[in-house]
């Protein structure tokens, strides 16, 4: 599993075939994260259980 904040740390996370959680950070501007398997805003949201 992998948490990325940006639109090229996605698309190599799928590439490399992993799950991949986009997260909105308030710093990283506006990034694609459409490809991640879920996106949350807060590293708070992730619930190690649920992968």
């Amino acid at each position: 599993m992998v948490l990325e904040d940006s639109h090229n740390g996605v698309r190599s996370a799928k590439a490399a075939g992993m799950t991949c959680i986009g997260y909105l950070a308030p710093d990283a501007g506006s990034q694609d994260l459409a490809q991640a398997d879920t996106i949350v805003h807060s590293i708070d949201e992730i619930e190690p259980d649920h992968y």
